[in-house]
């Protein structure tokens, strides 16, 4: 049997338990920034249960900035379109094209150089 919860899984509320060889967690269902732990208990009848157990992270990604459209040459006076909506959370979208993520927000700033 698995279990998996945050750090120590043994006293801790089991996010996601399950049977057999392996253990599948479903892309998205733990939170970056916080540790966890995975234990396996095995089982085999006339013999003592087996338990190993194993801590890991989830360290959250990078944000993928992105302005679409291209080098832009424009005049003094007039306005400049530009497109940030490419930009995206790998931990919210893995593989565009997808949802805009509520919690994304954009701040653009201008330099001269």
């Amino acid at each position: 049997t698995w279990y998996l919860g945050e750090a120590p899984v043994s006293s801790s509320k089991h996010l996601i338990t399950g049977s057999g060889a392996t253990l599948s967690v479903p892309a998205g269902s733990l939170p970056a920034g916080k540790a966890y732990t995975v234990m396996l208990q095995g089982l085999q009848d006339g013999s003592p249960p087996g338990t190993v157990e194993r801590e890991f992270a989830i360290r959250a990604s990078d944000l993928v900035a992105q302005i679409g459209g291209g080098a832009k040459l424009v005049s003094r006076g007039r306005s400049l379109p530009l497109d940030a909506s490419p930009s995206r959370d790998p931990d919210f979208c893995g593989t565009p094209p997808c949802a805009t993520d509520p919690g994304l927000s954009f701040r653009w700033t201008c330099e001269l150089p």
